[in-house]
């Protein structure tokens, strides 16, 4: 074997840990996107005003799987019955496919998959929460709609 034929493997394994790179990279700044939003929904009232220190937050609270989700309520447009879902033909991990939401598609997040690695199976008896995040709308897939609650910020 010679020195020219490990040129092309050690170029490729170069390729392939900058892509690795630039993967970590853009989930990183997913993950500091996150944070923002989270100290942005904790300094805001549910109306979207500044927080004056002493307002409670509501949360919508629903089940996926095994697991509770408390959503914003000033996050959620509306919760409504499980349509028909447009399935990806090679979709994001975590994305179930795509919904018409009043003529706008959305992308709805299977929270199952995310939480557990395991997909969920979209089933009629299931509800979508629709929530609009800054400039983005996207549907959450929940097995059932429990209860709106509120807390005290500081329980937060």
């Amino acid at each position: 074997m010679s020195a020219n034929d490990d040129k092309p493997k050690a170029a490729q394994g170069a390729s392939e840990d900058f892509d690795v790179r630039e993967r970590l990279e853009a989930i990183r700044e997913l993950e500091r996107q996150v944070a923002s939003m989270k100290r942005d929904l904790i300094s805001r009232d549910p109306d979207g005003s500044a927080d004056d220190g002493e307002s409670d937050l509501t949360f919508l609270i629903a089940r996926c799987g095994e697991y509770l989700l408390a959503t914003p309520i000033s996050y959620v447009e509306e919760v409504v019955q499980m349509p028909i879902i447009k399935q990806l033909p090679s979709g994001a991990r975590a994305i179930a496919g795509l919904v018409n939401y009043h003529g706008e598609m959305l992308a709805v997040v299977d929270l199952n998959e995310l939480v557990t690695g395991n997909k969920s199976n979209v089933q009629r008896d299931q509800s979508l929460v629709i929530c609009q995040v800054g400039p983005r709308m996207i549907a959450i897939q929940v097995d059932e709609v429990s209860d709106v609650i509120t807390v005290e910020r500081s329980q937060v």
